[in-house]
């Protein structure tokens, strides 16, 4: 395997929010994980 080169780094820009790639994955995961708790609690109570 090669070194990526210069200019393939430089093409890699930060996400739109949050400054890092990994921040924005963490954000997307918590939003998972708050759905998933929303959706078990709605269906315990509707149960």
């Amino acid at each position: 395997m090669t070194d990526p080169q210069p200019e393939q780094e430089e093409l890699e820009e930060p996400p739109p929010l949050l400054s890092r790639w990994r921040n924005l994955y963490v954000l997307v995961l918590a939003e998972l994980a708050a759905l998933v708790g929303l959706f078990y609690a709605l269906t315990r109570w509707a149960s």
